[in-house]
């Protein structure tokens, strides 16, 4: 038998990009965003769904959509190197409903005052278990008060509350917006 010379033959192992360890909120209002991270820089980031969960693969700012509650899974994906795979992380993350808008059944007799007078105000919760927040506008975190029913300050001029739902897990709808008309008391004759 022959056996040739042998020759040398050089194995360059290389190590795959690692991902790093991810961090950022895990759960969250469907119409809410979040911020997500890695340990590791370089990567590009995405979602197994993006109609429920949309996110810049640069920065990692996530954003719920509209589409609902859901599960989804945010991916952060390195560069392959040396004809390996793509090394990836992923963080699954819950997105809650949010609730429909409270419905207006305040009576219209209830909307148009005297100067001087109060307004009885109510709202329908759209579901169970809703809870019902009035505001003085329509952006303000201090809600006046809790509840299906408000009855306003003396008013003496056309005055707008707006009122919102949240649900157990403080997620809020958007709020709607409720008028009192005000007219001028008559005069005397």
């Amino acid at each position: 038998t022959c056996i040739s010379a042998r020759t040398a033959i050089a194995v360059n192992i290389v190590a795959g990009s690692n991902p790093g360890v991810l961090s950022g909120t895990q759960t969250f209002c469907a119409s809410q965003g979040a911020q997500f991270s890695s340990t590791v820089s370089g990567g590009t980031w995405s979602t197994s769904n993006p109609t429920l969960l949309s996110i810049n693969p640069s920065t990692g700012n996530a954003q719920g959509t509209s589409s609902g509650p859901g599960t989804v899974n945010v991916i952060y994906t390195m560069p392959s190197s040396g004809g390996c795979t793509n090394p990836f992380a992923t963080r699954t993350v819950t997105l809650i409903d949010i609730p429909l808008n409270p419905v207006n059944n305040t009576p219209a007799a209830n909307s148009t005052i005297c100067a001087g007078s109060t307004a009885n105000l109510s709202v329908n919760p759209p579901a169970s278990g809703t809870n019902i927040n009035w505001f003085a506008d329509s952006i303000g975190l201090s809600a006046l008060v809790f509840g299906e029913f408000y009855t306003t300050p003396v008013l003496n001029s056309t005055t707008s509350y707006w009122v919102e739902a949240s649900n157990g897990s403080n997620c809020r709808s958007a709020r709607i917006k409720i008028t009192v008309n005000v007219l001028p008391t008559p005069v005397s004759p």
